[in-house]
């Protein structure tokens, strides 16, 4: 806002912008108030987007049953780009980019590759939630997802506008 833009926050519940349904861990076991987006409300988005605003979202989601579910944040950036129909996804976190076996960074991906380190169990902990993201957002039909240290300046720029990049390009083919 600062800088001209005019960013608007909205929790995920606003609008009913994301419908969402408790989520089980993969043992069965009880998560709590942890949700997975059944629905995003594609319309909301783009009332906000065609008036100027950036809609800054809170990733907590709305249950048929009234309750409130905490998203993961990189899931509901993958359905909301997917929903958007957005040609690209940017994740910033605090890693390179996705690392190889031996810790070094992978320029580029395909997503049968990445699916392929994700059966084996070479991708684990935080890295395996946001893969399994990439890959959903692939398949919604975002064409390119890239996966950068945001704890870089200027590492969007450099990812974006140099041949090789700084981060991790994922792309379906």
């Amino acid at each position: 806002n600062q800088e001209g833009g005019c960013a608007v926050g909205v929790s995920g519940k606003d609008g009913a912008l994301l419908k969402a349904r408790k989520l089980l861990a993969e043992d069965g076991r009880d998560l709590g108030q942890v949700g997975e987006i059944t629905q995003v409300n594609k319309g909301f988005l783009e009332l906000l987007l065609g008036q100027g605003y950036v809609p800054v979202v809170s990733p907590v989601g709305l249950g048929d049953d009234g309750q409130s579910y905490n998203i993961n944040a990189d899931a509901a950036a993958a359905d909301v780009a997917a929903a958007l129909g957005a040609s690209k996804l940017i994740y910033l976190t605090d890693v390179a980019g996705i690392l190889d076996k031996a810790g070094e960074l992978v320029s580029e991906l395909k997503a049968s590759d990445l699916e392929a380190e994700l059966t084996t169990g070479a991708i684990t902990g935080g890295m395996k939630v946001k893969t399994q993201s990439i890959l959903k957002a692939l398949r919604g039909g975002v064409e390119r997802v890239h996966v950068i240290d945001g704890q870089t300046p200027h590492s969007v720029i450099a990812e974006l506008f140099t041949d090789r990049g700084v981060g991790t390009l994922v792309t379906l083919q």
